[in-house]
This record gives C-alpha cells, sequence and structure tokens, in this order.
C-alpha cells in the first residue's frame, strides 16, 4: 500500500493544489475527479474499485468525494477503496476500525499497534518527500503525525476534538461518532435510548419533533435544519439559522454555506458569514 499512496499523492497534487482530504478516486472536489464507473477501467487508476462503487464525501472535507470511501455504503468488498465491506453495509477501515493488518484498512491508512486503524503507531506522511501526503495528521486516529518518526502519536487522553474524523465512539472527546463519521456533540443517554427504540429507515435517525414524545426521522447527512444530527439534544446544527446566512447545504452531516447577504463573506472552512 506504500507504493499506492506514493504514487496517489502526486497524482492528487498534480490534480489539484486545494486537495485537501485524502483517497484513491476522487469522484468529486477536485479538477482530477471522474466517475466511480470510469475509475473502475482508468490504467492509470491506483488500485482497483468497482464501476458500482458509492462516491462518498470525505467526512473531515466534505467538499470532496471519493469512491468507495470512510462508510460509503456497499454490498461488497470491491465497492471499498481498500477495507472491506462490513455486516453494516458500510465500507470498514476508517479511523478508528478494528484491524490486524494494514489491508484490514482504507486508502491512506495503516494498521496500530493497537490494533486501529490510524491508530498509535500506524505509519503516515509516507509518501514522497518531494510530493508529500497532502494531510498526514488526518492519517491518524489521533489527528498527530510524527514527521520524524512518520508514525502516528497516541490518541489524546481527553480523545479526539469535536469536528475530526472517527468510526466509533471510544475515540472521540464527546463520546459520540455521528452518523456522518464526525466526532460531535453527544446526545444524551436518554435521547439515544429513545432513538435506538424507534424504527427508523436504513441510515436515518429519529429525532424529536418538540411535541411532547413525538420522533420524526431524518437523514442527518443531507437534512438542512437538523444537519448531523438532532437539533434538539445538541448533536446537530439548523444550517439556516447560521448567522448573515443567504444560501447553505448540508452536505455528509456538516453545513456547507454557499453565500451571505450583502457585507458578509463566506469564510475560508465555508462554515459561517463573515
Amino acid at each position: 500500500m506504500s507504493l499506492r499512496i506514493l504514487s496517489l499523492a502526486t497524482a492528487l497534487l498534480a490534480a489539484s493544489s486545494a486537495v485537501h482530504a485524502i483517497g484513491d478516486f476522487p469522484c468529486a472536489g477536485t479538477s482530477g475527479s471522474q466517475s466511480c464507473a470510469a475509475w473502475a477501467v482508468d490504467e492509470l487508476a491506483q488500485g482497483d474499485i468497482s464501476a458500482d462503487a458509492v462516491c462518498q464525501p470525505d467526512p473531515i472535507h466534505p467538499e470532496i468525494s471519493y469512491c468507495g470511501y470512510a462508510k460509503a455504503e456497499c454490498t461488497s468488498n470491491s465497492q471499498c477503496d481498500y477495507g472491506s465491506c462490513g455486516s453494516d453495509g458500510r465500507c470498514a477501515g476508517y479511523l478508528g476500525d478494528a484491524c490486524s493488518s494494514d489491508n484490514d484498512c482504507q486508502a491512506f491508512f495503516f494498521c496500530g499497534t493497537d490494533g486501529m486503524c490510524g491508530g498509535s503507531g500506524a505509519d503516515c506522511a509516507n509518501g514522497d518527500p518531494a510530493n508529500p501526503i497532502p494531510s498526514p495528521n488526518e492519517q491518524c486516529a489521533s489527528q498527530s503525525c510524527d514527521a520524524t518518526t512518520q508514525k502516528c502519536a497516541e490518541m489524546p487522553s481527553a480523545g479526539v476534538p469535536n469536528g475530526f474524523g472517527c468510526s466509533i465512539d471510544s475515540i472521540c472527546a464527546s463520546g459520540w461518532c455521528s452518523g456522518s463519521s464526525i466526532c460531535a456533540l453527544a446526545a444524551s443517554p436518554a435521547s439515544r435510548n429513545r432513538k435506538r427504540s424507534m424504527e427508523c429507515p436504513s441510515h436515518h435517525i429519529a429525532c424529536s419533533t418538540g411535541l411532547g414524545d413525538g420522533f420524526e426521522c431524518i437523514d442527518a447527512d443531507t437534512n438542512l435544519e437538523q444537519c448531523g444530527g438532532c437539533t434538539a439534544d445538541g448533536t446537530g446544527i439548523d444550517c439556516t439559522a447560521i448567522f448573515g446566512v443567504e444560501s447553505v447545504s448540508c452536505e455528509a452531516g456538516r453545513c456547507l454555506v454557499l453565500s451571505c447577504v450583502p457585507g458578509l463573506n463566506v469564510n475560508a472552512m465555508g462554515t459561517e458569514c463573515v
């Protein structure tokens, strides 16, 4: 997998100077993006991917998407960018997932000595020095890659801060890894118990309507008013309520500000009007 990372890092940097996320098959958000079907037959592709793989936003940089990446829906291993298709119908091998070897982890992620993809001691920043990995810290569950040893640092004692990639609750400081694979504010135990007891369609969650014990099923990855989770219990954000916003979308569970009212500008992260 090291050779694949070296050559892909070079390709990504050549494709777009704005690339920050890390995956093998960019399908949206960069000048080098193409469909998963096109990647499936591309002789220059770094690895193999099925033509029917899902184009999935990167959790940390949702403006960029990759085929078969970071919990993408799947029915077979071939639809995932390395790793495997898990029993939950999602690509396994993202930050925090269990591993016994590097091949258990998705593109750019390696197995740490703690048995976790991107865990303590996992390889990172190991590409061509002339064309370095775009975001070596993001190869690590701890969000910290030691530039000298090229190994992931141990997890912070308090856990990973909100806004960083995750696959399991236990690596987050908040104690909750959201449905969009981002550490977020944790729902209260009572609220989470109610969610478990309510039946919702696949990949939807139950949120309080604010009327007694009423709940509704939402897709937290795309819901404008409950983006990333439920606003009632603090796990989600109402994108439409962002100060000064004129146009906004919910992408992979994160608000993406597209434009602001006259006199204000979208900040560099696309998260607010300033």
